[in-house]
């Protein structure tokens, strides 16, 4: 039997060598296993993603393949959107790392998480911080 161990690897602060071996399992691709998600984390799982920017950001867009199934498309109103096919918590910490320069327009999951994180961020600067 098989298992999938997945570790935070910034978080290991020492190594061990040991006799022991570790053998990939026959036909195993880490590339192939996470294909899907945006990141290592593999929940939710992958559903549609809609992120909007504005206009000006589209060179940062468009500049690097941030998931395999990404499309640049015009958001109705002018801005762009980068649409994909993707699951993983670690589209929360993406969608955060733009700034006011991104929307999460969805799935809702995301965009309830994004405001969550966001509130709790402004409580910092509005006094109901620690």
């Amino acid at each position: 039997r098989t298992s999938t161990l997945t570790l935070a690897v910034d978080r290991i602060r020492e190594l061990a060598i040991c006799e022991q071996t570790f053998r990939y399992p026959t036909g195993f691709s880490a590339a192939a296993e996470l294909k899907d998600y945006f990141g290592m984390v593999r929940e939710p799982a992958p559903e549609r993603v809609v992120l909007r920017f504005p206009a000006r950001k589209r060179g940062l867009i468009e500049a690097r393949v941030w998931h395999a199934s990404q499309v640049v498309q015009d958001a109705p109103d002018g801005r762009v959107e980068l649409v994909m096919f993707a699951g993983g918590r670690e589209l929360v910490n993406f969608a955060l790392e733009w700034g006011a320069a991104c929307e999460v327009v969805e799935p809702k999951w995301l965009r309830d998480e994004v405001m969550r994180e966001l509130r709790g961020a402004l409580l910092q600067y509005d006094g109901g911080g620690g």
